[in-house]
Formats: structure tokens, sequence, C-alpha cells
């Protein structure tokens, strides 16, 4: 009787595991992004025209909040390659990659190129994947609050900045705020934020 009780359980137990998502069984499997800056970092520096590695490069310094560079690199490599290059170069990473990826990696690339090739609807979609995978990644948050901006729904990057700082206080989500609320005329809140970003706001005066 016993060995029937745990048959019965065993299978009941299998049963359950192979109706349940994916997700739920295998962990999500991370990204060691100092190691892929590290990484892609020499390969630029052996081969400085090396699109994909510069594509690698930014996107590691985007998921270590290193926003400022990180920027400057997806810049530098819209002003120094065409979209149609561009696309060449990234499109055989990105084959088979959909919604319900689970690859983080994949799921950047998809995510930053298409907010590349300004398909923000897409870059979206992508970005709200990884944060479904990954919801204490604040850089990816900060990041999709940025694409609401460029297509002017400032109550949505609010509220994606906000619930960033819910998961953890950073003053790139109080800069972003800042310069929402500067821009739609809202001066004392846009203060309060700034205030709040601390370094952020220096660090950008004295570039300027």
């Amino acid at each position: 009787m016993a060995l029937i009780k745990k048959t019965i359980f065993l299978l009941l137990l299998f049963c359950f595991m192979i109706t349940l998502p994916i997700n739920k069984i295998y962990a999500v499997e991370k990204v060691d992004w100092n190691r892929l800056k590290e990484d892609s970092l020499q390969l630029v520096e052996k081969e400085p025209d090396n699109i994909m590695a510069k594509f690698r490069y930014s996107i590691a310094l985007a998921n270590l909040g290193m926003i400022e560079e990180a920027l400057d690199t997806f810049e530098e490599i819209e002003d120094t390659v065409s979209i149609d290059e561009f696309n060449q170069v990234v499109s055989p990473y990105l084959e088979g990659i959909t919604l319900q990826s689970e690859d983080i990696l994949s799921l950047n690339y998809a995510a930053f190129g298409a907010s590349i090739n300004k398909e923000y609807t897409i870059s979206i979609d992508y970005f709200k994947r990884i944060i479904e995978l990954e919801p204490d990644n604040i850089w990816i948050r900060n990041y999709l609050a940025l694409v609401y901006k460029e297509i002017d729904n400032n109550e949505l990057a609010i509220e994606t900045c906000e619930k960033a700082l819910e998961v953890k206080e950073n003053e790139h989500s109080r800069l972003i705020l800042a310069v929402i609320y500067y821009d739609t005329g809202h001066y004392i809140k846009a203060f309060f934020q700034a205030n709040r970003a601390g370094s952020l706001v220096k660090k950008l005066l004295r570039d300027d």
C-alpha cells in the first residue's frame, strides 16, 4: 500500500510540473554584465569597427547602471554606422527571439536594437519582457522610462520611474523625473527631483 501511495504521489507531482510554465521550473539564466563589459571592451580595443562588440559593450554598461557611458556608446554607433549596416550585423542574433523568450542577453539585443531603429513600440515590449524576468533591474526600468518619454508618454514614463524607485532608490530615476516635470512645466516637482538626483545633476552641470 505504501508503494502504491508513493507511486501515485510521484505521478501527480510529475503531472503538476509539466503543466507549469517553463520559467516556473527553470531559473532564468543571469548574465555576468561585468564580464561581458570587460570582454566586449577588449574586443572593441582590438577591433574598433566591430559593431557587435560595441553594441554588447553598450548593453553591458546599460545593465550596470553606467547610463551616461552607455548612451554615449549607443550614440557613437548611430553616428558612425548606417542603420542598414547595424541591422545586418545584429539581425542574426535576433533570430528566434520572441516576447516569450527567456534569454536575457538576446532580449536586450532586441530591446536596444529596436530603440536604435526608433521602433519604440517594439522596444517597449521587449524592455517590459526583461522586467518580467528581472523585476529588480532598475536600469532597464529607467531605459523603459526614457523610451516612454521619447514617444511623449510622460504618464507612463513617470510611473515607470516611480516603480524603479520602489525597487531601489537611485539618482537616474530622479533625474528622468526632474526632466519630465521641467519639460511639462511642473517646476517645483522638477526642482525637488533634481535636488534628489544629487551628484548626477552636479556632473551634468560640470560637463556643460
